[in-house]
């Protein structure tokens, strides 16, 4: 109890910083580690819980070093201006005067679920750094010689200023913004594919980069080569004769390789032209074992799914204006799986979740997940009746353009049963459906 007494001692002072008694500064002078320790402790997962969870614990790491870091260093400078102070006294005021800074962010916490405007939380931590900046400096430049104080205050401020911009920034959108400064996608609605037709109402307008990018993957695809891949030494003339049997024999004996070669993709050609459009996708029941909202953009929830790999898919769906938080959780729905990987506002999306979308007289859209019967199974492949073939590699599904072939075709019947053409989506346990949405298109 009488530590408590110490540590809630030196806190009023803190919030009464314009006391510069004797007391006061004896009440300083008897440092201690605890108080800053808590605070410091209390700040750093105050402001994780604010992140992402894929962030949190780089958050918290970062504002726990930032703070003892700084006011190691600012002990120090103070030290090579003559400062009077001890090591430890001077890290025990830097860490108690960090407390108008815990109160300014717990009351941005508070405000945040309010709602209320981010002007209004920032009017909140600039009261807290000049209040803790003052109770810092009042103790602070009572033991340094007269001529140096300014030297000493500087580094002070510096130190909460950027504690200050850690709460404003939240830390996390500063990590986001590193993560994606050359990389920013604008997502319209919720769909991770650029290739859709021009009048759908979801969109994804690309980045420089991102074009970039998707032009070299189509090169590789049309070309059936490998950007990234090392290059190869060219072979010297007059050879090992010896190495070029082993090769030879290695690819199929005596047999000619070329010929081998060009007899594969006539093979493969009319299998895959006969192949029905539906059944060159790969979708899968899934269930959504986590779900949180992203850091930037506003429509956009970040999930973790299961769809019976070894571990859960992260998906990006444009869905906040259509379900809760609370409604996507543990939620069995169909994903789209064959589909290359997106980069999604900083956020690698690699599938998409299936909904049925029916236009209202406002000219919004009452979107619905298209939902498995509740006793299939997690990770089972989607069927259609009399239909059979593999699914492609998502290379394959943006060469052919299978989503673009499949258009509309893919819709709910008049009882929301999900269907493309006449063939019904089938799993072990049934058919799946589009609650409440009839005759609409799925995507």
């Amino acid at each position: 109890m009488r530590d408590v007494r110490l540590v809630g001692g030196k806190l009023k002072v803190v919030l009464m910083p314009k006391n510069t008694s004797e007391e006061t500064l004896k009440a300083l002078r008897d440092w201690d580690l605890w108080g800053p320790l808590v605070l410091c402790l209390s700040l750093s997962i105050m402001l994780s819980i604010t992140a992402p969870p894929h962030q949190s614990a780089m958050v918290f790491t970062g504002v726990f070093v930032v703070v003892w870091a700084g006011a190691a260093i600012v002990t120090v400078n103070a030290q090579l201006l003559g400062s009077t102070i001890s090591f430890f006294q001077s890290v025990c005021v830097l860490g108690y005067c960090i407390f108008p800074l815990n109160i300014a962010t717990l009351v941005c916490m508070v405000l945040k679920l309010a709602h209320i405007h981010a002007i209004g939380r920032l009017f909140i931590v600039v009261v807290g750094f000049l209040w803790a900046t003052r109770a810092s400096v009042v103790f602070m430049s009572k033991l340094v010689p007269p001529k140096r104080k300014a030297l000493t205050v500087y580094p002070v401020l510096l130190f909460y200023l950027f504690i200050s911009w850690m709460l404003i920034t939240r830390v996390s959108v500063i990590c986001a913004m590193m993560l994606q400064t050359y990389d920013r996608a604008c997502v319209h609605e919720w769909c991770p594919l650029p290739e859709q037709n021009s009048q759908a109402p979801r969109s994804v307008v690309m980045s420089a980069a991102e074009q970039l990018n998707a032009l070299i993957k189509d090169m590789e695809t049309e070309l059936g080569i490998d950007a990234n891949a090392p290059l190869e030494p060219k072979a010297k003339k007059g050879g090992d004769k010896a190495a070029k049997k082993e090769k030879a024999a290695q690819e199929g004996g005596d047999a000619k390789p070329k010929k081998e070669k060009g007899a594969k993709p006539a093979k493969a050609a009319p299998a895959a032209a006969d192949q029905p459009e539906i059944t060159k996708l790969d979708i899968r029941v899934g269930k959504i074992v986590k779900v949180w909202k992203h850091d930037t953009a506003d429509k956009l929830y970040c999930e973790e799914i299961d769809v019976g790999e070894d571990e859960p898919r992260q998906i990006a769906s444009g869905l906040v204006h259509h379900y809760s938080l609370e409604e996507m959780q543990d939620r069995r729905i169909l994903v789209l799986c064959n589909l290359k990987a997106r980069n999604l506002v900083g956020f690698k999306s690699h599938g998409m979740v299936m909904c049925a979308a029916a236009p209202l007289a406002d000219g919004k859209e009452h979107v619905v997940f298209v939902e498995p019967p509740a006793d299939a199974k997690v990770g089972e492949r989607i069927v259609f009746d009399g239909l059979a073939g593999e699914p492609f590699t998502p290379a394959q599904v943006e060469k052919k353009k299978v989503l673009v072939a499949i258009g509309d075709d893919m819709k709910t019947d008049a009882e929301g049963v999900a269907r493309w053409k006449e063939h019904a989506f089938l799993t072990s346990a049934g058919p799946c459906v589009a609650p409440g949405v009839v005759n609409a298109v799925i995507r």
